[in-house]
């Protein structure tokens, strides 16, 4: 039996999280404001079919309704082993038809068989075609007073309004790390298991919120190592995650523009057989977590030896060339979820090229630097100074040759600068035009008339 089946929660008391849909419930049965119908929904894995059971138990227990369930009565054990004929489980994808839901009415006005209540539980309701909706539209309205419609959806938003309306809807949230490693712990320890703390960590974070998955990942990894303790070796090995120091030192190659050392890290990657999805998506949480710490936000996930190298690399890092970087790398994670059938080499193909464009366009100035330089020479020309550009790129080696160009002479008398002309002089230039020109002075030849617009001798 796998660990996410046999750790199952039976009862209110042994339930993760999702509090508020819990105690709303056990309200309900207590004060005995039971509804006709519920809906469930949220992400995969978060206890929706699960509550739903529980619900049923609550409903059918031999002291019920309530939410003390005893779990060892007649109809608690048929449910919790779900061969209770009144208990109805129906996987709304593969009987969407309005013939399964006209079939589902005919039988739902016939009393329950020995329970105290008729539960049918809908799981993935949204896959229910239009008409099977309207055909189970007038039950739900006006069901029999035995029959109670538990629905669960990933998709709230496919559920046609008048469905949800007529039934009371709970939210179930998704797990944070913390939640399901702790949960994780508690089965270890069940199991009599012993493990590494830092070990359930990435078992957590790769479940993305949600316990079923990382429960299946923890079988998984326990499968793999093959002994009685659970390491962070194990985990790294058995999930296929990275040492953080493989993101640091690509991380690192991309700030300081090391394009051998990015394109020979994909091809050790590629051949030591990674999957580049998997390292695109946590190369991002990586960057992610820099970001965050950049900003001194906590984050808790983190093992001491990899905050460091974390906050190392957002001392390192300007913000907003980071924030650039992730942008970039995002684009390129969604163009590989559009690429579900490509090969490992065409993803490697689009990852090189990604990273060559990254890096190249990481050598362009910033926008910070180019405001910058527009602050400057907006300032120059308002004091009638010289335009100083050296604090964006050097121009040494060509600055003087068009000097030398222009004045040949260096010995001619001096004239007052163009600044202090008379005031018949006519109006100013414009500053739009200045400003343009003077944006691109690298590539405008010099002339007297870009002499006195720059204020050079």
């Amino acid at each position: 039996m796998s660990l996410a089946t046999k750790y199952r929660p039976r009862d209110f008391e042994d339930l993760v999280g999702q509090l508020a849909a819990s105690q709303s419930l056990k309200n309900a049965l207590e004060f005995r404001k039971i509804g006709h119908a519920y809906l469930f929904h949220g992400a995969r894995g978060v206890g929706k079919t699960t509550m739903a059971r529980i619900l049923a138990k609550a409903l059918n227990c031999v002291n019920g309704p309530t939410s003390q369930i005893c779990n060892v009565c007649e109809h608690c054990v048929e449910i919790s082993e779900g061969r209770a004929t009144d208990v109805i489980e129906i996987d709304a994808a593969s009987n969407r038809g309005i013939d399964n839901i006209r079939e589902l009415r005919a039988q739902a006005v016939f009393a329950p068989m020995k329970s105290r209540y008729k539960v049918y539980i809908l799981d993935e309701v949204h896959m229910l075609s239009p008409e099977s909706f309207n055909a189970l539209l007038k039950t739900l309205e006006e069901p029999p007073h035995h029959v109670v419609f538990i629905m669960a959806t990933t998709e709230l938003h496919k559920i046609p309004e008048t469905i949800a309306s007529r039934c009371q809807v709970f939210t179930f949230k998704k797990f944070n790390a913390r939640e399901i490693a702790q949960r994780l712990a508690h089965i270890l320890e069940k199991e009599q298991i012993a493990f590494e703390r830092d070990a359930l960590l990435p078992i957590a974070e790769r479940g993305e919120g949600s316990l079923r998955d990382a429960i299946s990942l923890l079988d998984q990894t326990l499968a793999f190592s093959g002994s009685d303790a659970l390491t962070l070796a194990a985990v790294r090995e058995s999930l296929d995650i990275l040492p953080v120091e493989v993101y640091s030192r690509f991380v690192q190659g991309l700030r300081t523009g090391d394009l051998h050392a990015l394109l020979n890290a994909v091809h050790e990657l590629t051949q030591g057989g990674a999957n580049l999805r998997i390292f695109l998506k946590d190369l991002l949480a990586y960057l992610r977590t820099v970001v965050l710490v950049s900003e001194k936000v906590e984050v808790h996930s983190l093992a001491k030896d990899e905050a460091e190298l974390v906050a190392e690399a957002a001392r390192a890092w300007d913000r907003q060339a980071l924030i650039r970087v992730f942008q970039q790398l995002f684009k390129l994670n969604q163009d590989f979820s559009l690429m579900l059938s490509a090969k490992s080499s065409e993803l490697k193909m689009s990852l090189e090229i990604a990273l060559v464009d990254l890096v190249h366009k990481l050598k362009e100035p910033s926008v910070s630097a180019l405001v910058g330089k527009i602050e400057r020479l907006k300032q120059a020309i308002e004091t009638g100074k010289a335009f100083d550009d050296t604090a964006v790129a050097p121009k040494t080696a060509t600055a003087a040759p068009r000097e030398s160009a222009v004045q040949p002479q260096t010995a001619a008398p001096a004239e007052p600068p163009a600044r202090t002309a008379p005031k018949d002089a006519g109006p100013p230039p414009d500053t739009s035009t200045l400003l343009q020109k003077a944006f691109l002075a690298e590539e405008v030849a010099v002339t007297p008339e870009s002499e006195k617009l720059f204020g050079q001798a």
